[in-house]
């Protein structure tokens, strides 16, 4: 056995950094996207504010989310390679769940609270809090606010399909825009047909 393959030698994954790494980037798209409704409440009405809010912050949650978990994934790959750790892949899965708890419980408060009609403020916060999502939230609280749960889908989704992409060096966005895929390199010349012997 190689000595950096030795169990002694592995390293174990940084776990508690998906979580907290996941965590960050919710509060500040959060802060964001709140600072934002907040400006455009003062030009618009609630229900466009939230719309614009939501139509430049949820593809930018669940994107920030997928580019973190891609990139540790692919190093984690590397490690792997070289028996520097075990592989896991459902590491990604299990660290964006856990890093939905907190949303997960203030979910729960506010919808025990909006079909108890109490609780106003504590829903106003929720809502702040939620800031990304705001036209599902609005319309959910007032009239399914069970649906409310569809809100814990988005970072374990993001989580997990970022992981999986990085560990299989999977890149959507040259599969969108490069013909089978493949980034042409640099300086390669492209084939138009036999070449021709020169007599």
């Amino acid at each position: 056995m190689q000595e950096s393959a030795a169990p002694e030698n592995r390293r174990t994954s940084p776990f508690h950094k998906l979580v907290t790494g996941n965590l960050a980037l919710q509060v500040m798209v959060t802060i964001l996207a709140a600072i934002l409704y907040a400006v455009l409440t003062n030009f618009m009405g609630d229900l466009a504010a939230g719309a614009i809010t939501s139509a430049i912050f949820i593809p930018a949650y669940v994107s920030m989310i997928y580019t973190f978990y891609w990139g540790t994934a692919e190093r984690e790959r590397n490690m792997v390679l070289y028996g520097h750790m075990k592989e896991d892949k459902s590491r990604g899965l299990r660290s964006g769940l856990f890093s939905v708890i907190p949303l997960a419980i203030f979910t729960l408060v506010a919808i025990v609270l909006a079909y108890a009609g109490t609780g106003a403020n504590v829903i106003g916060i929720y809502r702040i809090c939620t800031a990304p999502f705001l036209l599902l939230v609005n319309p959910l609280l007032e009239y399914a606010p069970f649906a409310l749960l569809v809100l814990l889908v988005f970072s374990p989704l993001a989580s997990w399909w970022g992981y999986q992409n990085g560990y299989n060096l999977y890149r959507v966005w040259d599969h969108l825009i490069y013909k089978n895929g493949v980034k042409p390199r640099r300086g390669a010349k492209r084939e138009t047909g036999p070449r021709k012997r020169k007599n």
